[in-house]
């Protein structure tokens, strides 16, 4: 049996799942935020070649020779077969990465799986409709029958069975085995089992790179049918792989910086973990930056140790202000001794904190309190700056630091402004600007309605309205689908619809193709398919021109071509009509005609069985007489002329002279030459 291999095209790209493939960070930020700074993890998509990544072309284009995991889309040639034996598949640099190119080569030498065809001839070639097939040589089985085909079986029982078409061994389309390839995948493939003719699942082989589907694995490879992942994707102690978000999320609690997972900082219970060890007022402020170092709010204690030059504090911008005297001037206590560690109150008019910020309101002394009241600030809902535009964010206090956030505007991704029709086109904003940009329109010739069918036409913009034109369609007639074939009719469009009528084929018995001589035949249609059939001609020994004379031959088609051979005659001196009688000839042929000369006897005088031929027929003891004229008077003499039809008889009577011609018999006349005029008698 020939089998029609079912091939899948495929390519072998270790892809990121959309959610994290779009130049999301490690931490599960987007590309240009703060995890996107010089110095922070490494980021794909960024646009610079960092860490296990091998290409960064800093866009989120899956299929482009780098992949939106930021790798190649391709490794070796050998993940590039698309299953297709007219094709030379490679896996070649492009631009900053690699990918996988199938070339078409016409000509290339290929297998069409038929052992009737001469191997040596099969190459591939483009069809009418543009695919690329291996077309068979030569076909050498000759058959009659389908029972003449088996002994050319190969015994696979997954390509097909031979089947006599028009005196040759093809396969019978409708026996090739072509497995359920839906099921398929990178480690298996549904493949048909020469010996049993049954589909089975097979396995491509371990340690072929593939995807499992999951996120959070790093490197996917084959381990039998199943497509395995080892490693983890996430780099940090403190991170979580979010495998529904395609995300490595930070831990609640933590900040990354320097490579290193650092404990937030907590004011009530300070952790030296928690601090710069380069600066003590700096710490993790996981809400502030997760993957550096933020500047502690202002208060905070840096304390030297000594009581009287006061606890010193975090100043808010990352510096540690020297400590407030305890018994600061203007503040609650009014002097500081610090041999025994007391101080004087101030009255309760005395202020004795400032404000530090918005999010800050100013404490002041109770006038028996040494101490100033505790700092307060603003609650989280406290608006501290309103927002300036569409564009711009309120800011509110965040109830741990005096100062009002910085000011945030809306990200570039945010529609301020939404589209008002198919030609009108959303704003966003710019991310650096309080205000909505400009409301701007689809460009002229923008295509704001596809055609829905060939019958249809696409709806361009005008170019400063919103609305996409009024829908039109193609006038009635318009050829929407031309012919496929001999046996396949166009279509034309009816007005007014987007589809294209239903495609109709001409109808059985319908001569597609004329015969183009007397040793070919006309083909006609089947019905219901586009082409006609294969050109078929008369067999061999097929009469195709009888003969038109004894002098001619009947032409016979040769077998495999339309004409009829040349018209050929009977060679010259062939015997086209033989003797009838003594005084009778065999009349032969020319060359190059094809009548047989008319029928004619043997000349007077000829010799004939005993006689001599006179008039057809054979007589003995005469001469063959002529109407001439003859003598009146009896002769008994032999007359001696010997040219018939040319003598006249003598003007005087008596014997036959020598000088003078006659026309008579050569032997003694004993008859009487009767009146002028007439022929002589016996």
């Amino acid at each position: 049996m020939m089998m029609r291999t079912a091939t899948t095209r495929w390519r072998l790209v270790v892809l990121a799942a959309v959610g994290w493939g779009c130049g999301l960070n490690a931490g599960g930020i987007a590309a240009g935020d703060a995890g996107d700074a010089e110095g922070g993890p490494p980021l794909c998509g960024n646009g610079r070649v960092e860490g296990a990544e091998e290409c960064d072309d800093g866009n989120r284009v899956p299929g482009d020779g780098c992949e939106s995991s930021c790798l190649f889309s391709c490794h070796r040639d050998d993940e590039c077969d698309d299953g297709d034996q007219c094709t030379r598949d490679a896996c070649q640099t492009l631009g900053a990465g690699k990918d996988c190119m199938n070339v078409f080569v016409p000509g290339l030498a290929c297998t069409d799986g038929n052992p009737c065809t001469r191997d040596s001839e099969d190459h591939c070639e483009l069809t009418d409709g543009g695919i690329a097939r291996c077309v068979g040589g030569t076909n050498e089985c000759i058959c009659d029958r389908d029972e003449e085909c088996r002994p050319f079986e190969d015994g696979n029982l997954c390509n097909g069975t031979l089947a006599c078409v028009d005196r040759h061994c093809e396969i019978d389309s409708a026996t090739v085995v072509v497995c359920d390839s839906t099921r398929d995948t990178t480690c298996r493939r549904n493949t048909c089992d020469p010996a049993t003719g049954a589909c089975d699942m097979v396995p491509q082989g371990d340690g072929i790179l593939c995807d499992d589907g999951r996120f959070c694995t790093l490197e996917d490879r084959c381990s039998g049918t199943e497509c395995v992942g080892r490693g983890d994707r996430c780099t940090y102690p403190c991170q979580t792989c979010n495998e529904s978000m395609f995300t490595c999320d930070l831990d609640p609690g933590f900040c990354i910086i320097g490579d290193a997972c650092i404990p937030e900082f907590n004011p009530s219970s300070p952790d030296p973990r928690a601090l710069n060890p380069a600066n003590r007022c700096q710490g993790c402020l996981p809400s502030v930056d997760p993957y550096g170092w933020s500047n502690l709010p202002f208060g905070v204690g840096c304390d030297d140790g000594l009581w009287c030059n006061g606890l010193e504090t975090c100043d808010g911008r990352g510096t540690c202000s020297p400590g407030i005297w305890p018994c600061p001037i203007g503040g609650c206590i009014n002097g500081c001794d610090e041999g025994t560690d007391a101080c004087v109150p101030e009255p309760n008019t005395t202020e004795c904190r400032r404000s530090a910020g918005p999010c800050d309101p100013a404490e002041y002394c109770d006038g028996t309190s040494l101490a100033c009241p505790g700092d307060l600030l603003r609650p989280n809902s406290y608006e501290c700056r309103p927002s300036a535009g569409p564009c711009d964010r309120p800011e509110t206090c965040d109830g741990r630091n005096p100062a009002c956030p910085p000011d945030q505007f809306r990200s570039s991704s945010f529609e301020c402004r939404a589209a008002a029709g198919p030609c009108d086109v959303a704003e966003t904003c710019t991310g650096s600007s309080a205000a909505c940009p400009t409301d701007v329109f689809r460009p002229a010739g923008h295509e704001c309605r596809a055609a829905a069918g060939l019958c249809d036409v696409p709806e361009v913009c005008a170019g400063g309205t919103a609305a996409c034109p009024t829908d039109v369609f193609r006038p009635a007639g318009h050829e929407c689908r031309a012919a496929a074939g001999l046996c396949d009719v166009p279509e034309v469009c009816a007005g007014g619809t987007a589809a294209c009528p239903r495609d109709a084929f001409r109808p059985a018995g319908y001569e597609c193709r004329a015969a183009a001589g007397l040793c070919d035949v006309p083909e006609t249609c089947a019905g219901g398919t586009a082409a006609c059939p294969t050109d078929g001609f008369r067999s061999a020994g097929y009469e195709c021109r009888a003969a038109a004379g004894l002098c001619d031959v009947p032409e016979v088609c040769a077998g495999g071509t339309a004409a009829c051979p040349t018209d050929g005659f009977r060679s010259a001196g062939y015997v086209c009509r033989p003797a009838t009688e003594p005084c009778d000839v065999p009349e032969v042929c020319a060359g190059g005609t094809a009548a047989c000369p008319p029928d004619a006897g043997a000349p007077d005088n000829s010799a004939c069985s005993g006689g001599i031929c006179c008039a057809g027929t054979c007589r003995t003891g005469w001469n063959c007489c002529n109407d001439e004229p003859c003598r009146a008077d009896p002769r008994t003499d032999r007359c001696d002329s010997t040219t018939p039809r040319t003598c006249v008889c003598g003007s005087t009577g008596g014997p036959c002279a020598a000088a003078t011609p006659h026309c008579c018999r050569s032997g003694p006349d004993t008859g009487t030459c009767v009146a002028a005029a007439t022929a002589c008698r016996p």
